[in-house]
């Protein structure tokens, strides 16, 4: 902060307006306020206060500020020109104050007020806040003290440096941190620490996990005397011997070797397992065709059965059929039956007509009928002809009948012939079948017996991928947790050596404020301070 001029009118000890211009008292450096009890130096150092904070040091507070020897109706006002952070500010306040009615007697209570204004770098002004909560916490915030650590700090009035000095230590490094900045050196450094018990939280973590994961290895490869506790060469995992990277890095090594070895030749017996497979896979598919012709022979040989005990029927129609042969030839003949004896009729008719035109002639008596003639014999005939048609008519259906099953027959007898070779090969292809059936069970028990191995031996390569993985992980985890303590070591130091200049310059400035008030120091003269 630099102040560059303050205007003072009707305020503390200043009845009249009047101007400071620090700027042109501070182009020697340093610059020394004095003079008599009640000449108004604790007045300059209060309009400062009040400029910035609108408030004033110790118990006063912002009533009666205003100057009791300035007239009546001259309205009390401070004006502060400083430069904050590279922002030069122009800050007008007016403090309570009571002032004369405009009608008649008596005063009205004028509040406080303030205009916070900003140089702009063209020359103009710029209204920040005309509220006074809102210029309290820009102006607060720039600084970045308050209004008590301000007096205690900057001004140090009326032995509050002696009360600053025996203030606790807390409150004094709070007050000098938040005074020279140095909260972002202890933000430094307290993130460090949280980022170095992080990275130690990590690497604790990932130890466990590499444990744990050596653990599983070592159980599923076999590896007698590692527990999940110990290290790789059987020591506790919480020693040296079960945090060296190196030693689990080569016991991992050596482990994912072995494994990648049993991997190639789990997977060359797979291949081999699978070439088997494929093979009893194809025997077992002749031996279902083999039971498949066998279920047919069977079916057949049923069939055949069958058909012999039908032969005897068989042997029955074929007489019937040859008998059905020889009626055929007189089909012909059964044919010019039906029409002879159509034909008879026709004449038994005609036969009578003719008897009843005998009669009418007087030929033949008048109750003579066809019966009385000699017709006996073509009667009987005539019956005889017509159960022979009969019978032949049956036959003529036996005989398709008959026909059938002799091309059936045939069929059968061919296809019979075929199966019986067959068979005979099915036979001598069964008689080997459960010598081969013993022997396929015997090598897929073996292969059953290498893909469990070629399983475990792949769960352990995983397991081996996961504890490099994790060793990785681990070590690029160390790097990083030593350049991070590499970090706080240096900002540690910087710290340091920032504080020891921050003490050097404390005390250097001190020593010079103590020589300069020994210099107005004079004997049986009251001290100033």
């Amino acid at each position: 902060m630099r102040l560059h001029s303050l205007e003072l009118t009707a305020f503390g000890s200043f009845r009249d307006a009047h101007r400071v211009d620090f700027d042109a008292l501070a182009e020697s450096g340093l610059f020394l306020i004095v003079g008599a009890t009640g000449a108004g130096k604790s007045t300059l150092l209060d309009a400062v206060t009040f400029g910035l904070y609108g408030d004033v040091a110790g118990d006063r507070g912002r009533r009666g500020l205003r100057s009791d020897h300035a007239p009546a109706g001259v309205e009390p006002r401070i004006t502060l020109e400083v430069t904050i952070r590279g922002r030069r500010l122009r800050i007008t306040r007016k403090p309570e104050w009571n002032r004369p009615k405009l009608r008649g007697e008596g005063t009205v209570t004028q509040n406080a007020s303030v205009l916070l204004q900003e140089h702009t770098p063209g020359g103009d002004l710029t209204t920040l806040a005309t509220r006074m909560d809102e210029a309290g916490h820009l102006i607060t915030g720039l600084l970045g003290m308050s209004r008590e650590q301000f007096c205690q700090v900057a001004l140090l009035p009326q032995n509050a440096f002696a009360r600053f000095l025996q203030a606790g230590s807390d409150e004094r490094q709070e007050v000098l941190e938040r005074l020279f900045e140095a909260g972002v050196y202890t933000s430094a450094e307290s993130w460090l620490a949280g980022h170095r018990t992080e990275l130690g939280r990590h690497r604790d973590q990932a130890h466990q996990a590499v444990i744990a994961v050596a653990g599983r290895i070592a159980e599923v490869a076999g590896v007698a005397g590692v527990a999940a506790s110990e290290g790789p060469d059987g020591t506790d995992g919480s020693g040296d011997g079960g945090t060296d990277p190196d030693r689990w890095s080569t016991w991992a090594a050596e482990l994912h070797d072995r494994a990648t070895a049993g991997r190639t030749q789990a997977a060359a017996a797979v291949t081999r397992t699978a070439a088997w497979l494929a093979e009893r896979q194809d025997a077992v598919d002749r031996a279902r065709r083999l039971a498949e012709r066998q279920r047919r022979h069977a079916d057949y040989q049923r069939r055949a059965a069958d058909l012999d005990q039908a032969a005897a029927g068989h042997t029955a129609r074929t007489t019937e059929l040859d008998a059905a042969r020889r009626a055929a030839r007189v089909v012909p003949l059964l044919g010019a039956v039906r029409r002879h004896t159509g034909a008879h009729a026709r004449a038994g008719s005609a036969l009578g007509l003719a008897l009843a035109a005998a009669a009418r002639a007087g030929l033949v008596p008048a109750d003579t009928t066809p019966s009385d003639l000699d017709t006996g014999a073509l009667t009987r005939a005539e019956r005889a002809r017509r159960d022979e048609a009969g019978r032949l008519d049956a036959l003529r259906g036996d005989a398709d009948r008959l026909a059938d099953l002799a091309t059936r027959t045939d069929q059968l007898d061919t296809e019979i012939g075929k199966l019986r070779a067959e068979e005979a090969g099915t036979v001598a292809e069964l008689a080997g079948f459960p010598a081969a059936e013993r022997l396929l069970a015997a090598e897929l028990l073996a292969a059953r017996t290498r893909a469990a191995g070629v399983s475990a031996a792949t769960d352990a390569l995983a397991a081996a991928d996961e504890l490099c993985r994790a060793v990785a992980e681990r070590d690029s985890l160390t790097v990083a947790l030593g350049t991070a303590e590499d970090a706080l070591r240096t900002a540690v130091g910087q710290a340091q050596d920032r504080r020891e200049q921050w003490l050097a310059v404390r005390e250097a400035r001190l020593s010079g404020m103590a020589a300069e008030l020994a210099g107005l120091l004079t004997g049986g003269a009251a001290c100033p301070v």
